[in-house]
């Protein structure tokens, strides 16, 4: 679902229903986090010609911090129970600027819509 969503209220609004909040997070350390580097490399392993430079491309965009990457987020929801759950750890001390992309990553700025994923 894509939408723009008050992450906060929404977080706020879980704590009488028993259920539990994961992030958000962006979707850049998301999917990065799911796998899309070894994904991409078999579907690049795969491909030819022009299809090779579609998926560089479209994976860029996903993650380009610039862009979708860092504007559209993740959150979890789950039932209440103890633990993390991955890949919504905590950050750590320091985090980089830009995550990695699997080419050169440039997109222009998205519409700034977040987006919440429910489990």
């Amino acid at each position: 679902m894509t939408a723009n969503v008050d992450f906060t209220y929404l977080s706020e609004s879980l704590d009488t229903t028993g259920s539990k909040s994961h992030g958000p997070i962006p979707q850049s350390q998301f999917l990065l986090a799911l796998g899309l580097e070894p994904r991409m490399a078999k579907l690049l392993a795969s491909a030819e010609g022009e299809r090779k430079e579609d998926i560089r491309k479209g994976a860029t965009r996903l993650i380009d911090t610039l862009g979708m990457g860092s504007q559209y987020q993740i959150m979890g929801i789950e039932p209440d129970r103890e633990g993390e759950v991955y890949p919504f750890l905590p950050a750590p001390a320091s985090t980089p600027t830009s995550a990695p992309a699997p080419a050169a990553a440039s997109a222009a700025a998205g519409s700034g819509e977040s987006t919440a994923s429910s489990s």
